[in-house]
């Protein structure tokens, strides 16, 4: 598929264009693409994202096609593949508060966004979508592992082992350094004791305490660590007789997180079948506070 996107391009209708990049570039086939007609394209000449002016339905956009744009019958006979990636960027988040109504209406937001149905504005988080190529199904989740120059700070991600092109997404977040994992351990412990010297505290409660505890201590990742830290604070947000003996204090403490990226070069890189491929990164600010 990737060859015919390659080499008949020019060939092909402007539909079958947006469709087969759509597909190359994602798992859900045509990537919510409306059923109508396309009467231009034209690919984004700074974000190379590829925009679909379509009949009736306003324009369509398919994020960062860059990675089609690299491709190669050498990128596609060989094993892997780690592309050059497009800029990344810290957005500045500011508003002015308040809502619009309820029939704002606004197009869909990149990947790293959470999408939230209750309110009409998301928070906007900054975060960036790392560009690979693998020819055949890998046995595991490939690994990549981004670092600062220094290498002090790292990040380790795990992404899909499909073949053909994939996105991982960086949070712009590294791991936590073992002493914050260290202390974030300790002030966890601290939390199931004061849990379960709350006066009164019914059977129930205790058990699932309890439990938590033991599922705490058998955690194997941050992930889980900060999952059973969330259902935690979920549990006992509403609960009126932790109220009462803590207050407002939170006794939760923050999630387990490494610090965030500052605008700057990042070292990635890709191990695929004992082959490491490496590539770098740029984080820049928002362009938008230049002018500011």
């Amino acid at each position: 598929m990737y060859k015919s996107i390659a080499t008949r391009l020019r060939a092909l209708s402007l539909l079958a264009i947006v469709v087969l990049a759509s597909t190359a570039l994602a798992d859900d086939g045509n990537n919510n693409l409306p059923t109508v007609a396309i009467h231009d394209l034209v690919i984004h000449p700074r974000d190379g994202d590829l925009i679909a002016g379509t009949h009736g339905r306003s324009f369509w956009v398919l994020d960062d096609i860059t990675p089609l744009q690299q491709l190669t019958n050498e990128i596609l006979d060989s094993d892997a593949h780690l592309f050059k990636n497009r800029p990344m960027t810290i957005w500045e988040d500011a508003t002015r508060g308040g809502v619009r109504g309820h029939i704002f209406f606004a197009g869909e937001n990149p990947p790293y966004i959470p999408k939230r149905e209750n309110i009409v504005r998301a928070k906007l988080i900054s975060g960036g979508l790392i560009n690979y190529y693998l020819k055949s199904k890998l046995k595991k989740q490939v690994i990549i592992e981004i670092a600062d120059i220094s290498g002090k700070f790292t990040r380790s991600l795990s992404a899909s082992n499909e073949p053909g092109i994939n996105r991982a997404l960086w949070d712009f977040r590294f791991d936590p350094t073992p002493e914050q994992r260290k202390r974030f351990i300790a002030n966890m412990r601290d939390v199931f004791k004061t849990l379960l010297r709350i006066p009164n505290l019914a059977k129930d409660q205790r058990d699932w305490i309890e439990e938590m505890k033991n599922k705490f201590e058998r955690a194997e990742n941050d992930k889980e660590l900060n999952e059973i830290r969330g259902s935690l604070l979920e549990h006992f947000r509403y609960e009126r007789s932790l109220r009462q003996v803590f207050g407002r204090r939170n006794i939760f403490g923050n999630r387990l997180q490494g610090r965030l990226a500052d605008p700057g070069e990042y070292q990635v890189k890709m191990n695929v079948r004992g082959k490491i491929y490496s590539e770098t990164i740029t984080i820049r600010r928002d362009p938008k506070l230049n002018g500011w």
